[in-house]
């Protein structure tokens, strides 16, 4: 995990990687961010017991600068998560 801070010493993000052997970023080869404050809102990612606050796909896409086929990417992966929780709702599983 790494955690970002500001001038304040206030925490602006938190970064999960997975840093390989050689040096390298694991995985995908970017970062993953768990929390991240914009003003006094701190943003993460949706947990059963906290839902709120959760950045929308298109305000994630603003904050990113992504357009086109970049930005189809964030709405195919908030399905894939929302696919998979109602799996888990139906299935137990």
């Amino acid at each position: 995990m790494l955690v970002l801070y500001n001038r304040y010493n206030e925490e602006v993000a938190t970064i999960h990687r997975y840093i390989k052997p050689d040096g390298a970023i694991g995985g995908s080869g970017k970062n993953d961010p768990k929390r991240l404050r914009i003003g006094n809102t701190i943003f993460h990612q949706e947990k059963r017991n906290q839902p709120e606050p959760r950045l929308s796909n298109k305000e994630i896409n603003c904050i990113l600068d992504k357009r086109g086929l970049a930005a189809m990417t964030t709405y195919l992966h908030g399905w894939k998560g929302e696919l998979r929780y109602l799996i888990f709702r139906i299935t137990g599983r």
